[in-house]
């Protein structure tokens, strides 16, 4: 055999080895692409499955409703099909509270606890392709030439029911409340957390006068304020500005928990005969409102740890003490704004579930 003959050999054998090499990674990319597929079928179930549980948390503005929400919950996310098979959940839903802060994957028990404003209801989700029972591991295509047969996967959701953790500064009231006030009128430990008393009429101002004619107030520090006005990112801090944010007249900017904005010492008392004008005893445009509310009001930058959804009753410009220059509100559970999104506590909201592992 001469030379020629030999290398021709060698480039053959060399060639072959490198269509299986190139065969295999072939092979593996087309399963790769097939199981992130199935990964995607498998966590849209469960995504499915959570939110649709959550949206039944609370029905007619009563709940949890825990039952109702673990069974819609399962019926959601076996509806999903995954790798051509229906997704069957090995063990029921689970519900219970999830912790803002925690923010893991842990669910604390419905029993035997006092949820805060920052333990939220919640729905998990697990959807699996494990083992029997579910449907087993996902079987591969190609990738059996490399004695591949099957790869087993799950997904997680957990959906909760919360209030936004941010809000567009142009569908918030300008009046920053205290959490103290807060806390006065507020029951962070009822199930749902809800108002003390859903009637109570309260009065809501930036001087300390109405502090004295209210008892349950009195576990606000001396020097501390029912709230006080904010700009919030307006660049400016006059009457004028207020009038604009009250109108939404301002450009869209997001205001965060955590994030500081700006508490004014006061500002004209036209701004009450306005809150008034569109207040309930109004014209309505300003009846229903969503108000940052601060650990504490002291003048200059303070930082937001929620937001509240207040009823605007009626308000009053001028007059005699303890109404001077303030207006009266109830605590209500109305308030979804628009331009709001991500999660914070309870506080009176009840926007969509959102998905939050």
């Amino acid at each position: 055999m001469n030379s020629s003959q030999k290398s021709d050999g060698a480039v053959s054998i060399i060639f072959s080895i490198l269509l299986l090499v190139l065969f295999g990674f072939a092979a593996l990319a087309v399963d790769l692409g097939y199981m992130a597929v199935a990964k995607s079928e498998l966590q849209n179930s469960a995504d499915a499955g959570a939110r649709a549980g959550a949206l039944r948390l609370y029905i007619n503005g009563s709940g949890p409703n825990w039952a109702d929400a673990q069974q819609r919950a399962e019926e959601l996310a076996e509806l999903n099909p995954s790798a051509g098979n229906p997704v069957v959940l090995l063990s029921p839903p689970e519900v219970g509270y999830w912790n803002l802060d925690a923010r893991g994957q842990t669910i604390q028990s419905t029993t035997g606890f006092t949820p805060t404003a920052k333990d939220l209801p919640a729905v998990k989700v697990i959807a699996s392709r494990t083992g029997a029972g579910d449907g087993g591991p996902i079987s591969t295509l190609f990738a059996r030439t490399l004695e591949i047969d099957s790869a087993p996967m799950s997904a997680t959701a957990i959906a909760v029911v919360s209030g936004p953790g941010y809000v567009d500064q142009r569908n918030l009231f300008p009046f920053a409340m205290s959490q103290c006030m807060y806390d006065a009128y507020w029951n962070t430990a009822a199930t749902p957390p809800g108002p003390v008393d859903s009637q109570k009429l309260f009065p809501l101002t930036n001087t300390q006068n109405s502090l004295k004619n209210y008892p349950e107030l009195a576990h606000c520090p001396n020097d501390e304020l029912p709230g006080r006005w904010t700009s919030l990112k307006h660049s400016q801090t006059s009457a004028a500005a207020i009038k604009d944010l009250i109108g939404g007249r301002v450009n869209p900017a997001l205001i965060s928990i955590g994030e500081e904005i700006p508490l004014l010492s006061g500002v004209e008392a036209t701004i009450y005969g306005i809150t008034k004008s569109c207040s309930k005893a109004g014209d309505s445009e300003c009846r229903f409102v969503t108000v940052p509310v601060v650990a504490t009001s002291s003048p200059g930058d303070q930082q937001v740890i929620a937001f509240a959804c207040l009823e605007i009753v009626d308000a009053q410009q001028g007059g005699k003490d303890p109404l001077q220059n303030t207006f009266t509100v109830r605590m209500t559970q109305t308030c979804d704004p628009p331009g709001s999104g991500g999660i914070g506590p309870d506080y009176g909201f009840k926007p969509k579930p959102k998905i939050v592992q």
